[in-house]
């Protein structure tokens, strides 16, 4: 709601190949005539059954494994997606992803390590299987922020 009526000149929008994912941030991208990259490596950490693997992922997500996600492969994937927007030359990124992802990719910018996943979580507040959320990374001075909602940046 009142993220979609912020005026953000984002240069680049990125959203996982999940069509909520992409319907959330499809609005403000139309806004500005920006298209938006379609990545498979931000759609949602996948936990079956849920219960039992969210709180084995959450003890420590590099370590977790299962037959379609690894921690590790999240981190890869993170890390070079951080890699190239801090080396290229948009400044305003906005990025739809999904609950643990999102906080991963917060994690991963802000150089949080993995195993304070839970501090992280508690500090986003966001249940990390409901809905989407848009994020907006910005790049400042070298340090990056990130901007959630209309509050401004984390502080973490």
């Amino acid at each position: 709601g009142q993220f979609l009526k912020r005026d953000l000149r984002t240069d680049i929008y990125y959203s996982s190949d999940l069509e909520r994912a992409w319907r959330t941030i499809h609005y403000l991208a139309k806004k500005q005539n920006k298209r938006i990259e379609i990545l498979k490596r931000f759609r949602e950490v996948s936990l079956v059954p849920l219960g039992t693997e969210l709180v084995l992922f959450t003890a420590n997500p590099l370590a977790y494994k299962n037959p379609v996600a690894s921690g590790r492969k999240y981190k890869r994937y993170l890390r070079s997606f951080k890699d190239n927007v801090t080396h290229g030359q948009e400044r305003l990124v906005a990025v739809a992803t999904h609950g643990i992802t999102k906080i991963l990719l917060v994690m991963e910018f802000l150089g949080i390590p993995y195993g304070h996943y839970r501090d992280v979580y508690k500090v986003l507040r966001n249940s990390p299987n409901a809905g989407v959320t848009v994020l907006a990374l910005q790049l400042v001075q070298g340090e990056v922020q990130v901007l959630r909602g209309v509050v401004g940046p984390v502080q973490l």
